[in-house]
């Protein structure tokens, strides 16, 4: 397990590195991390082997071997083919060829594009401040920059003729004003022709073809040949290193617990890919020519032709995501990541409109940042997770875009994982490597090779310098890096082999892949944090300068990542739901309650579901249905039924307008003041039996009240009375006696729009709310006479109800409490018996 210098586990993301100053001297050529190919291209051959061989045990890796790697390789049918001479490591074909810039840097060339400076804005200037600022500077070209983005942090600005970079970034500097070179990351050529020298044809499939063992050995199967039937990952042949490294990582393992299987994409920063290669085009998701999209570059063409005439990216992709179990090459380890494919390197020399020259070994900053810009905005389109930079440099000053950018995609739950640099002839190891060695959140990956039975430091490969620790270095893993083979951009089915940190840091990219897929809410600094604590430890007891903490081990960080997964959402289709028992129409929406289980666990409206209702309004079949959230998903629906309401059983024949024209009290709707005369409390039932009238002359009124919509109702009916109590109406007992003949009659109207029930002695309102849609119930029951000295029935409205509701009480305290919080005062609307 990963540990710190003080044996504490290292929180991976948790804090930003400090800011680290590089070597004051600019380097000539920025390190290639991978450019020689050390054997076997179909079609083409390859230079002699890499100096891949791990330093001695317990010294550092301080200078190259002078034995190849890889020699003796050739099958007995092909003969060894490519140039003769020194073996190279992938660093130093890095200075064999041009500068990216082509400027007048030391020592043959500076690496950052010259005649031009990258001005830092903040969000608060616009482009007008930025040109009055420019205005004032002699040592700057442009005058506006109205024509640019200034959404990307940063404006390109062109030198005054005679100024160089250096010095018109000092002297904005002096001004106040924050730039910085547009650096170069460069692919140069290979001094032996790399992946495209030519060759003769059988190579590969003489030493990889199903038909012959490299070597004339019989070909071993992967440990975990049920997961892929790829014929290359064997223990012998060009594929060894592979398949070596996929037992020592733990890959096939990683693979029980997950297979990527495109739920997530790596987005691969590099010269392009073949996208029509056998073990790559099933796992292409989209691609991208950041360097045609760059408007500041005035190239023209397909923003998708990520054409790849270096065949660097082709090879990386494969490394994260060559197709597994398609009975064709090799496989990445991710177990067939999508692949987002991001060309940062143009096709070809060019000059800009601004009149400066970018080269086509070049990858510039202002590319890289539109490629981060194109990454982050379609991360969720893609799932992107990951990006993978395998490029490499060693810099005077750090590139402070690149690296904003870098720790944004972070922000975003993206975690960057770039090569941590290679020895050259120039670049001596350990060295502050770019982008490695950014004061960002991210990993940066060294390179193992596997001899004598053990891994240890690639001697081409960068490590940490003495100064740095694992609290303020990105250099905190490693991988398999030597002689690894993957995909070739040279034919749909060729494979050939390289060398390098850049092959190193897609290994660790498929890894990552697995851990998101395996947690999809997992994030950047977890997934940086399960990559560390997981590794193998090599070297010296927890972290080293030359290891990290060690060797990835997909399996443990896969594992770590699927332990600390939230538990897939249980289908609630599955769960229970009570009978709802039969409901009574009322006019209104009815939503009974439901109780819902799962298991053994009764489940919680609005933590693990909600609730809906259909049909619930009139008479028939209603339906509700719940819908599973938080640790639930899916739906499930029961009904129940409507039933029509009993018939009063005092209605009239008819329900039109009463025959009877006596009118209304008086006094219903002109005093709002105390009534003459002070009613008599409600007469509570005699027993817990059905409730006797006093005498045979009256007639008992009870009062209910409907708990869902606040309503008041009163009958004569004790079965009405009964039943609405039976499905959870409140009984509050007999309100009044009513006269069982004579009086006033009393009419009942129902308000489908409010639930509400309204009673009236006047035949005039009866019929006009019942013109109006109020359903009219007729004679619910009369009102004594005025003079009979019976109490006086006062009726009050609640405004504050759905759409009102109205109350009737003798009790004088009632109406005058009521009224005293709101309650409007309508008076006397009838009288009950004496």
């Amino acid at each position: 397990m990963g540990m710190r210098e003080d044996g504490r586990k290292r929180a991976g993301g948790g804090g930003r590195p400090a800011w680290r100053k590089a070597a004051p001297v600019l380097l000539v050529a920025l390190a290639l991390v991978a450019a020689a190919v050390v054997v076997g291209v179909a079609g083409h051959g390859g230079s002699a082997g890499a100096s891949d061989a791990p330093a001695p045990a317990g010294s550092a890796a301080q200078g190259p071997s002078d034995t190849p790697a890889d020699t003796g390789e050739a099958t007995k049918s092909s003969p060894a083919v490519g140039p003769s001479g020194p073996s190279q490591d992938d660093a130093t074909a890095g200075d064999g060829g041009s500068s990216p810039s082509g400027g007048d840097g030391t020592a043959g060339g500076a690496g950052y594009e010259e005649g031009v400076v990258l001005l830092r804005v903040s969000d608060a200037q616009s482009a007008a401040d930025i040109d009055a600022a420019l205005a004032q500077l002699d040592c700057v070209g442009t005058r506006s920059v109205s024509d640019q983005d200034l959404s990307n942090g940063f404006v390109r600005v062109t030198t005054a003729e005679g100024v160089s970079v250096e010095d018109a970034v000092a002297q904005l500097g002096d001004v106040g004003l924050d730039s910085q070179p547009n650096y170069a990351y460069a692919l140069a050529d290979d001094e032996g022709g790399g992946q495209d020298a030519s060759g003769p044809a059988s190579l590969v499939s003489a030493e990889l073809g199903t038909g012959a063992a490299a070597g004339g050995g019989q070909t071993e199967a992967l440990a975990a040949a049920s997961l892929t039937n790829d014929p290359y990952l064997s223990a012998t042949g060009l594929g060894s290193a592979n398949y070596q490294g996929f037992k020592d990582t733990k890959v096939a393992e990683a693979w029980d617990l997950v297979q990527t299987d495109k739920a997530v994409s790596v987005a691969v920063l590099d010269t392009g890919f073949r996208t029509s290669h056998e073990d790559l085009r099933d796992n292409v998701v989209a691609t991208y020519d950041a360097t045609v999209a760059n408007e500041a570059n005035g190239l023209t063409g397909e923003v998708t032709n990520v054409t790849d005439v270096r065949g660097h990216g082709t090879h990386v992709a494969g490394i994260v995501a060559a197709e597994a179990n398609n009975a064709k090459g090799v496989a990445g380890t991710s177990h067939n990541a999508g692949i987002v494919g991001v060309k940062v390197f143009p096709t070809r020399t060019f000059e800009t409109p601004g009149g400066t020259t970018k080269k086509k070994d070049g990858c510039y900053t202002d590319d890289l940042v539109c490629a981060y810009n194109y990454v982050i905005q379609n991360a969720s389109s893609y799932n992107i997770r990951v990006v993978n930079l395998s490029v490499a440099g060693a810099l005077p000053s750090m590139d402070a875009i690149l690296a904003s950018y870098i720790e944004e995609a972070y922000d975003q739950g993206i975690v960057t994982v770039c090569a941590a640099g290679n020895q050259g002839p120039k670049l001596v190891v350990p060295f502050l490597s770019v982008p490695a060695d950014l004061p960002a959140r991210f990993v940066a990956v060294m390179n193992v090779a596997y001899d004598n039975g053990e891994w240890a430091l690639s001697r081409s490969s960068n490590y940490n310098t003495p100064t740095q620790s694992s609290d303020t270095s990105n250099k905190n893993i490693c991988a398999p890096g030597a002689s690894i083979l993957s995909t070739l951009r040279t034919g749909d089915s060729s494979y050939g082999r390289l060398s390098g940190t850049s092959m190193a840091s897609p290994w660790v990219a498929g890894v990552l892949a697995m851990e998101f897929a395996a947690n999809g809410s997992l994030s950047a600094e977890k997934a940086i944090d399960y990559l560390y604590e997981s590794a193998t430890d090599l070297g010296d007891a927890g972290w080293d300068r030359q290891t990290g903490y060690g060797l990835v081990n997909a399996y443990q960080a896969v594992s770590l990542a699927k332990e600390s997964a939230a538990p897939p959402p249980e289908d609630i289709s599955g769960a229970g739901m009570a009978a709802i028992p039969s409901q009574t129409y009322t006019g209104s929406a009815i939503t009974p309650g439901v109780t819902v289980t799962f298991g053994e666990a009764t489940l919680v409206e609005g933590a693990d579901y909600t609730v809906a209702y259909a049909n619930n309004v009139k008479p028939g079949t209603a339906t509700v249905t719940i819908t599973g959230i938080g640790g639930y998903t899916g739906a499930k629906s029961v009904t129940f039924t409507i039933a029509k309401p009993p018939a009063a059983e005092t209605a009239p024949a008819g329900k039109g307008k009463p025959t009877d024209k006596t009118t209304a009290p008086t006094d219903k709707t002109t005093g709002k003041g105390k009534p003459t005369g002070k009613p008599t409390a409600p007469t509570a039932p005699t027993d817990k039996g059905r409730p006797t009238a006093p005498t045979a002359r009256t007639v008992p009124m009870y009062r209910l009240y409907n708990k869902w919509s606040g309503e008041h109702l009163f009958t004569t009916s004790y079965s009405e009375y009964s039943h609405l109590a039976s499905i959870g109406w409140t009984q509050e007992n007999i309100a009044w006696h009513a006269p069982a003949s004579g009086g006033t009659p009393v009419w009942r109207l129902y308000n489908p729009y409010s639930g509400d029930h309204l009673y009236t002695a006047d035949p005039t309102e009866y019929s006009r709310l019942g013109k109006i849609g109020w359903r009219q119930e007729g004679e619910s029951f009369r009102s004594a006479d005025p003079s009979s000295g019976g109490a006086p029935i006062f009726r009050l409205y609640n405004p504050w109800l759905t759409a009102g509701t109205h109350l009737f009480t003798t009790s004088y305290s009632e109406y005058s409490g009521l009224g005293s919080i709101g309650w409007r005062q309508e008076g006397t609307a009838f009288y009950a018996a004496k």
